[in-house]
This record gives structure tokens, sequence and C-alpha cells, in this order.
């Protein structure tokens, strides 16, 4: 007996119904693969977009805080009972209430200074006078 022959009889040889399922199966996967691929990318990049506005949001919420502290601070006494928050629009509002309608003045008059006319208006939204 030839080895080989033994080899040969104990294989049976592939069917052309086998190969067409093996395609099948091959092409089915190549397609589920790209979609997932083609989905990847936009997904990736809206996500992206997202965390990196978020941060820009903390950032600029965060810049605003400090200058807005760094002036409250000047006056302990006549600010005393303020504090700033940030809100979900990623800006930073100062919240609470001033002795004084002068008090509130200068506050309106230094955020206007600092952050514009629409900007300081909408954050004195939540200072309120005694």
């Amino acid at each position: 007996m030839n080895p080989d022959s033994e080899l040969d009889s104990n294989f049976a040889p592939t069917s052309s119904v086998n190969r067409g399922k093996d395609t099948r199966f091959a092409y089915g996967c190549l397609a589920v693969y790209s979609m997932m691929t083609t989905l990847a990318v936009p997904i990736a990049f809206v996500i992206g977009h997202m965390v990196s506005t978020l941060g820009i949001y903390n950032n600029r919420a965060e810049y605003q805080q400090t200058r807005i502290e760094e002036y409250l601070n000047k006056d302990p006494e006549d600010y005393r009972q303020l504090e700033v928050e940030h809100a979900s629009n990623g800006w930073a509002y100062p919240l609470g209430s001033v002795n004084s309608q002068e008090d509130y003045d200068r506050l309106s008059q230094e955020l206007h200074r600092m952050f514009g006319d629409e900007l300081s208006e909408q954050m004195m939204y939540g200072v309120e006078i005694q």
C-alpha cells in the first residue's frame, strides 16, 4: 500500500456546495465588518466632539468663576453671601444676595466690564438685594 493513497482516501473531496456555503459566510462576515467600520467612524467622531465640547464648557466656566471670585474676594464683606456656580450652558454665575443696591450696581458694572452686556445681564439674574 502506498501511504499517500491512504491519506487521500481519509479525506473527502470538497463539494461545490460546501465551497458555496464557505464563500457566502465569508461575504457575510465581510459585509458585517464593513458595516461596523463604516458606522464606527461617525460614532467616534460624534463622541469625540461631545467630549471636547464638554471640556470647552468646563474650561470656560472655570475661567469665568476664577475671574468673578477674584472680584468678590476684593470686598468679602459686601459679597459674602454670593457663591459662583457653573450652569449647564457652560457659563459661571454668581448666586445669592447683596446688602444694598450700591453693591448690586458695582457687581453688575464689573461683570459688564468683564463679560459684556448680554452675559452680564444673565449673570445678574441669580443675585438679589436684601
